[in-house]
């Protein structure tokens, strides 16, 4: 027996073997059978999809006495240093150890000699991304222009750690997820090799949890086989992967599109009680979630599920909306199970909100919130009567009458589109909508949005904000920095909206009474105003 683990046992030895890569091994190929060897290469792609083994295959195969059908020999004295591992002109760096200037140096100075057998001196640097920035600024001539004799391979797993100056003196070849189906058939053929005799099913498990890692695969593979021997089960595939294959997370999925809470929680309660832990139980459900959303919207046949399964989550489909099943999607894929708290409670929140922001807001009450801020409640089903409008707010005197906006209307409502539908917003609401506004292109203004202004009136087309610090609202003011604003408003009401700017006439009123900040610090600290004096302060 091999003492060899599977993945260094089967690792690919030609560019036709390396599974799920194909548009990187058919350009290689090409290169290689037209004599076209670039200087530089950049491989870049997840874990275990084939990058390291790749770059050893270009190597032997630029290398090779007898190179031809866009393979190499294996049988040449150079082919078989490589397969032996005996390649002196094969250098292999890992970048995560030997990452400062000094080892690059190292490099620099020992590139110039000729190779002791082959044509090209190959320096495969593994997880390149690793190297410090002045080792990268001291590789980039060397990059640019190596010896004639010398190929650089990079490979590394964050591409966008690698400087584009590295990058742009390389051919990138970006590495894909390996898809299910070629993990399995690579799977199958190595379980004929070994001997191996796996349940239907049981490949098509180890695949699915890999994340499209072929390595990952292969050790998953390995160690069921030191468990439970050649002939392994799917219930065994099950229990050794810890996914729990309770048929009750089909149940789960019919309780929540029902809002049935009580067989819902019932169900989640049983689970846990029997054993299962509660985040393997979650990962089913919301797999069986994105399945069913796919199926929903038509892109079923990237479902690989039982038939019987998938029957059930079609007819499911037909009595769900899409709204619906994206919201459940993003509520059971963000479980934490991390907190100290009873396993079972990450899932029974989940349940309890998907159930309280998809039932109609007549039926539970004003506190359900389907638009994620404030109350709101679908014009659709509004059956009282709008409210009375209220009485004007004065105009507000700024002391700036050339920005002053129009005489503000009576307090009214708006209808922003959320989520494809029209909701009723009063100016409170809006007022605690502005609370979460998001504007990443300029923190200031949105701490300003967030905690400096209030809502003083809706007109037409138009919302009016009041600040309580002149300051404020003229930097809002500023062009750049109002169309910032106003598309961060358009992207929470799901309308367009001119903003205009006022200072609150309350606040400005009691700036002037209290003297400024100075006489208010000075009051603080204990002193007292003469009254004969205060038109003076002011």
């Amino acid at each position: 027996m091999s003492n060899q683990v599977l993945y260094r046992k089967w690792r690919p030895q030609h560019l036709k073997d390396v599974a799920g890569q194909q548009h990187v091994t058919r350009t290689l190929g090409n290169a290689l059978s037209a004599g076209k060897v670039a200087h530089a290469y950049l491989f870049c792609g997840p874990r275990g999809t084939g990058k390291t083994s790749t770059a050893r295959i270009l190597a032997r195969a630029m290398n090779c006495l007898d190179f031809k059908d866009g393979a190499a020999c294996d049988v040449c004295e150079i082919c078989v240093a490589f397969i032996n591992g005996q390649a002196m002109d094969l250098v292999e760096i890992d970048a995560a150890s030997n990452r400062g200037i000094e080892d690059i140096r190292e490099l620099r100075e020992k590139i110039n000699y000729s190779p002791s057998r082959c044509k090209y001196r190959v320096y495969i640097v593994d997880e390149v991304h690793m190297l410090t920035e002045p080792a990268f600024n001291a590789l980039l001539k060397t990059l640019e222009e190596p010896p004639a004799h010398a190929v650089f391979i990079l490979a590394t797993t964050e591409a966008h750690k690698v400087p584009a100056t590295i990058g742009s003196r390389c051919q990138r070849y970006d590495f894909r997820r390996i898809p299910r189906a070629d993990l399995v058939a690579r799977l199958r053929d190595v379980c004929m090799e070994e001997s191996m005799d796996p349940e239907n099913g049981v490949l098509d498990l180890v695949a699915a949890t890999s994340g499209g890692s072929l390595r990952d695969a292969l050790n998953v593979l390995e160690q069921m086989t030191v468990s439970y021997g050649s002939n392994i089960s799917r219930a065994d595939a099950q229990s050794f992967m810890n996914l729990s294959g309770d048929p009750r997370s089909l149940d789960m999925i019919r309780y929540l599109l029902k809002k049935d809470m009580k067989g819902g929680l019932s169900t989640i309660i049983q689970v846990t009680e029997d054993g299962i832990e509660s985040r393997h139980f979650g990962r089913d459900v919301s797999e069986l979630l994105r399945a069913l959303l796919l199926i929903k919207t038509g892109a079923g046949k990237a479902v690989d599920l039982d038939a019987e399964i998938v029957s059930a989550l079609q007819t499911m489909a037909a009595e769900v909306e899409v709204d619906d099943l994206s919201l459940a999607v993003r509520l059971f894929s963000k479980l934490d199970f991390r907190q100290e708290h009873p396993p079972s409670l990450p899932l029974e929140l989940a349940f309890l909100e998907f159930c309280a922001k998809t039932t109609p807001a007549q039926n539970v009450g004003p506190s359900i919130d389907r638009a994620a801020g404030g109350v709101v409640t679908p014009t659709a089903r509004r059956s009282e009567s709008p409210p009375a409008a209220a009485a004007p707010r004065p105009t507000p005197r700024t002391g700036d009458a050339a920005r002053e906006p129009q005489q503000a209307r009576p307090k009214q409502e708006i209808a922003p589109v959320v989520g494809g539908e029209s909701y009723i917003m009063t100016e409170e609401q809006i007022a605690a909508k502005i609370k979460e506004v998001s504007i990443p292109a300029n923190k200031f203004i949105e701490a300003l949005m967030r905690t400096g202004c209030g809502v003083y009136s809706i007109q037409e087309d138009t919302i009016v904000l009041s600040f309580k610090h002149p300051s404020h609202k003229e930097r809002i003011e500023q062009p750049n920095n109002l169309k910032l604003a106003e598309t961060a408003l358009k992207s929470l009401l799901g309308k367009n909206y001119r903003i205009q700017c006022v200072v609150d006439p309350e606040s400005a009123t009691n700036n002037s009474r209290q003297g400024g900040h100075l006489l208010r610090a000075a009051v603080e600290m204990g002193g007292k105003v003469r009254e004969d004096k205060q038109e003076d302060i002011k």
